[in-house]
């Protein structure tokens, strides 16, 4: 009779361990452990917290590419985002600004310039708007429009007609949630806000001389994280270029209603410019995210044409991040050309070097587990060109990322070791 035995990882492990082949054992059980550890964390979705989002401090540059990518990819779990070869497209920037006691918007740390809101199907106004990353998430709390003016002559004939945009600072009604906290596997997030903008419409043929217009609006934004992996991004030296990331899917619009003189616009009005009660307007925008920790904002995006999801835009339809960050919870570290690393790695115990370019500049040393969850902060030794590093007690089974500052606390350096008992 044949007798089949089915053999846990636990007794492999444990048979493994504990057979006389010491030598084979004490060259594989590093490759080993560093196995299990990158198979374990490629099974469990990362978690976007307060910790390790970051306020941004400068403009954030993306590239175009969407004639370079194809179609747009599938969402799943545990999956893998390969743009190793997508190199180049069309670079395009946002602007943020980093805030201190603004008196519109006291509890803001930043704002990004230049939103457009729709008016009619030809003309928008631009916008401000404010943000603050708490506890619950990276949250937009107001916007302020500038004074803008419009001429209304190419719909009703007359050049002297206009639309004034007065100056507005709006607080929401409720805070409009981009991402809520924590956000990982199976999270969804929802806000709608209500606001007014006010105007003055001069149109000759109607009687209308700077006379009050509202435009009410109701933004609307709905979010569902439907699969997390890896995205793999050309490789730079000094850079991850494989990062941990989310795929948000999110669906985000307006529907705007218009009062005149403090009653619903009548139709006379509004249907001369392609206005209705009720329409639904810019900003209309169907995307996915990937999201990724170590900073501000998505390391790429998939904008679609409708809310079916299925088509990207022939231009616009995906940007990828051009920083590529370490997961420190920090900052978004400048590429760095340095030839650095660990010894030995894995470490074992409290003690370990970083070979360095800048061994004579290190002030303190930062370690990160990769949910970006600061772990501990050291100051360095610096001897025969490496950075001694004495921690406060011995890390946990895993890997980490490591940051070195110098005493401006600018990093100057960061890599990546596996620790190992």
């Amino acid at each position: 009779m044949v007798r089949t035995f089915v053999l846990s990882k636990k007794i492999l492990i444990h048979l493994f361990f504990n057979s006389k082949l010491n030598i084979m054992k004490k060259l594989l059980t590093p490759l080993l452990l560093v196995t299990l550890v990158l198979q374990g964390y490629s099974q469990s979705a990362l978690t976007l917290t307060q910790s390790n989002v970051l306020i941004p401090t400068d403009t954030v540059y993306l590239n175009d590419v969407t004639g370079l990518i194809g179609s747009a990819p599938t969402f799943g779990t545990n999956a893998t985002w390969n743009y190793t070869t997508v190199t180049g497209g069309t670079p395009v920037s946002y602007n943020y600004i980093v805030l201190s006691n603004d008196p519109d918007f006291p509890t803001a740390q930043f704002k990004r310039t230049n939103y457009i809101k729709g008016l009619t199907p030809a003309v928008g106004f631009y916008f401000d708007q404010y943000f603050e990353i708490n506890a619950s998430g990276v949250q937009a709390i107001g916007m302020r429009i500038p004074a803008q003016q419009f001429g209304l002559g190419p719909f009703t004939g007359n050049s002297a007609d206009s639309i004034f945009i007065l100056g507005n600072v709006i607080t929401y009604s409720a805070p409009r949630n981009m991402v809520a906290f924590p956000a990982t596997a199976g999270s969804s997030w929802a806000s709608t806000v209500r606001c007014v903008a006010n105007m003055e419409l001069s149109v000759a043929s109607a009687s209308l001389n700077h006379a009050p217009l509202e435009e009410a609006f109701y933004f609307t934004r709905m979010d569902t994280v439907n699969g997390w992996g890896t995205l793999q991004e050309p490789p730079v030296s000094g850079y991850m270029s494989d990062l941990p990331v989310l795929a948000v899917k999110s669906a985000e619009y307006c529907v705007d209603s218009f009062y005149l003189n403090g009653s619903p616009a009548p139709s006379a009005v509004t249907t001369p410019f392609g206005i209705t009660q009720g329409q639904v307007s810019g900003p209309e925008n169907y995307r996915e995210y990937l999201y990724t920790v170590g900073q501000f904002g998505y390391q790429m995006l998939y904008n679609y044409t409708d809310n079916t999801f299925g088509s990207l835009y022939s231009t616009g339809g995906a940007y990828m991040n051009k920083s590529l960050p370490v997961a420190t919870g920090i900052s978004t570290i400048d590429a760095l050309q340095l030839q650095s690393g660990v010894y030995p790695n894995p470490v074992t115990g409290t003690q370990f070097s970083i070979r360095s370019a800048n061994t004579a500049d290190a002030a303190e040393i930062r370690l990160y587990d990769l949910s970006g969850r600061l772990v501990q902060a050291v100051q360095p030794a610096t001897y025969d060109g490496r950075i001694g590093v004495t921690l406060t007690s011995s890390l946990a089974d895993g890997m980490y990322t490591y940051t070195v500052s110098n005493k401006e606390g600018k990093i100057i350096d960061h890599g990546r070791f596996t620790s190992a008992k």
